[in-house]
């Protein structure tokens, strides 16, 4: 399964929001052991690089940034258009 992951969900994990870590946690781990495959849309990535760069260091935001590309697949809008499309049809 192919899910698409918020922006806020990927913050909520990397500086620990509560109530949402938990759930944020669950779903990475997911990513991580392939149970499910994720999608970020491509402006989330530089929205986390900016917010994670006024708070880690160069060489840590760059870091999880890595980790974020090893995690998701990159979604531009005309593909995201079409995995919303698909949703919306399938549901």
């Amino acid at each position: 399964m192919r899910i698409l992951v918020d922006a806020n969900v990927v913050l909520d994990l990397l500086i620990a929001r509560k109530p949402f870590v938990s759930d944020a946690a669950r779903i990475f781990t997911m990513l991580e052991r392939g149970s499910v495959e994720g999608v970020l849309c491509a402006t989330t990535f530089t929205t986390i690089d900016y917010l994670l760069g006024q708070s880690l260091s160069e060489f840590e935001a760059r870091e999880a940034v890595r980790k974020l590309l090893s995690l998701f697949e990159v979604a531009l809008s005309t593909e995201l258009s079409s995995l919303l499309l698909s949703r919306v049809h399938n549901a």
